[in-house]
């Protein structure tokens, strides 16, 4: 799913996609600053690794992650925002790159198996 940047609109939508059997939904919206947020639910059977003995495994994950995109560089004179900020190159948003960057990110994580626990 690939949205142009500019007509993203201040009224929020919904959006439903599945990546690698693992479902994606939530909202986004423009916000002032010329930011658009992003309220992300995933859930499903991720492959992961066991960090204690190698073993590959499935694990159920249900995350809910909010975030924002910039068109382009992002800059603020507000060293206290710790929103995450997400910067979009080409002023095209696909959101099906974000949610397997977020699959990837998760992935990356500490896991344990069963047999390791």
């Amino acid at each position: 799913m690939k949205i142009d940047f500019k007509k993203v609109s201040h009224q929020e939508k919904t959006f439903d996609l599945e990546v690698n059997s693992v479902k994606f939904c939530g909202t986004f919206g423009k916000i002032p600053s010329n930011l658009v947020n992003v309220k992300l639910l995933f859930e499903g059977f991720i492959e992961v690794l066991c960090c204690k003995c190698g073993i590959y495994f499935n694990t159920f994950a249900k995350e809910e992650n909010i975030f924002l995109l910039s068109d382009g560089a992002y800059s603020s004179n507000n060293d206290k925002n710790l929103d995450i900020i997400i910067e979009v190159d080409n002023g095209v948003i696909d959101f099906e790159e974000i949610f397997k960057s977020e699959l990837e990110s998760f992935k990356s994580e500490y896991h344990v198996c069963d047999q390791c626990k």
